[in-house]
Parts: structure tokens; sequence; C-alpha cells
């Protein structure tokens, strides 16, 4: 397979990767930083498999922009799916454990931690009454999806 990717940045960047299922199977670099890197590279796809992009500067930590915790600044595409030989399936239930770990976590910091306006304070609207369902309505659709999807694989959750 054909892969082609390309990053635009107005903060240097010093790497380029095309990631596969977690794994960096290609990448080009510019020591000094730049605004613009391209790859593009020939891919032996042998199953089902997901592809993604990712920028950033060497090891994500050695240019002087960081995030709130202090962490490189980097940024990837969302990923590709490819189905090989009939409809996609991959799963890893790990992964799906983990996410759902990471879900609650989320939920948990809307419901105990996170500040919240008074109702008809805010300048936003969403037109929900309940400003705290808004807010938990796509953890909760993303939670419903990995527990269906476990429950189609037969998996125990």
């Amino acid at each position: 397979m054909e892969v082609e990717a390309s990053a635009d940045s107005t903060l240097p960047i010093h790497s380029l990767e095309i990631v596969q299922q977690g794994k960096v199977v290609a990448s080009t670099e510019e020591k000094e930083g730049t605004r613009r890197l391209s790859l593009k590279t020939s891919l032996k796809i042998e199953g089902h498999s997901w592809l993604a992009a990712r920028c950033a500067g060497p090891n994500y930590t050695s240019i002087p922009h960081h995030d709130g915790w202090r962490r490189g600044i980097m940024a990837h595409t969302s990923p590709i799916y490819i189905a090989c030989g009939g409809a996609y399936h991959l799963f890893d239930v790990d992964n799906a454990h983990y996410m759902l770990s990471l879900i609650e976590g989320g939920l948990s910091y809307i419901r105990q931690r996170s500040y919240q306006h008074k109702p008809g304070t805010t300048t936003h609207h969403h037109g929900m009454d309940d400003h705290y369902a808004f807010l938990e309505r796509p953890y909760k659709e993303a939670m419903d999806a990995i527990h269906q999807r476990m429950h189609h694989l037969g998996i125990p959750h």
C-alpha cells in the first residue's frame, strides 16, 4: 500500500511518522526543525490494520513548547482503518479495558472535580437543560460502543 503524509506547522517540527497499530513503521526527520515535512512510503499490509500519521519534535520533549503537563507538543491524525479480505474486525481486549478505565476517569472528573457554572450563566448553548448530561454524553456513547463490541465478540465484561 502506498502511504503519503505531510505536516505543516507554525512551530518547527522535527519528525513525521506513520504509525501502524501503535508501532512506527516509517518516519522522516529534520534535525534543525522545519515548518513542513512530507513522507511517502510503501507498506505491506497483511491483515486488518489501522494507520495514522504523527508529527512532533525529536522525542517530543526537546523543543521549548509544551502542553499544560509539560509534555512536548505533538499532533496526530485520526486512524485510517484497513480491511483485508472481509469486514474490518480488529479488536484488542486489553485496549478496550484500558479505554473503559479512561472513560470512567473522565466521567469521574466531570462529576467530582470539574467546575461548572450555574444554569443560565454561560455564554455557550448546547440546547440541554442538564450541562453535566451534555458533557457526559460522548463518554457514555463511547462506553456503550465498547460494551456492545465486546458483547458482539462474546468477550465477558
